[in-house]
Formats: structure tokens, sequence, C-alpha cells
């Protein structure tokens, strides 16, 4: 609902958003505990702006308990992640 309310205030060009099936916060289970996560979470993508590349928008940051602000704008960078590739597991 947020990036389509983004597009349609004209906040942002429909092709510059991106609905990021990715997670927040690591797995301490996974072989490399920095890329991938613990906790199922969607984003916003909001592609390249002043902020950088992979700059992300998340309104519901703080639902995980990892001291986050209830609201991010920044880049994709730890606790986010994007979706795991399931063979960086160890079974």
């Amino acid at each position: 609902m947020l990036a389509q309310r983004l597009v349609e205030s004209g906040v942002l060009a429909r092709e510059a958003v991106e609905l990021i099936n990715g997670g927040c916060g690591e797995d301490m289970d996974a072989i490399d505990p920095t890329s991938y996560y613990q906790n199922y979470h969607a984003f916003v993508g909001i592609g390249k702006t002043a902020l950088g590349e992979d700059t992300i928008v998340d309104i519901t940051a703080d639902q995980f308990g990892l001291g986050l602000p209830p609201v991010y704008v920044g880049q994709l960078r730890a606790p986010w992640t994007w979706e795991p590739r399931i063979e960086q597991y160890e079974w």
C-alpha cells in the first residue's frame, strides 16, 4: 500500500518503486549472518536517490525490538536484507 500511495501521490515514479520481500535482523543459524535474516519483512525500495543506491522506506522498522526508529528512509544495510538464497544454509 505504501508503494502504491507514493506513486499515486506523485512522490515517486512507478518505475522507481519496488516492493522488497526480505527480512530484518540477523539469523545466527545462517552461514553468513550478515546476509540473512531472522524475521520475514517487506519494505519499499525506491532505487537511486540523493541518499545513495538501494534506498529503502520502511514504515514499520521498530516492530522487531532492534532499537530502530518507527520509520526508516536510507540505504539498504544491516539489519535489513534481501530475501535469502536457501543454498546459503547448512543442512
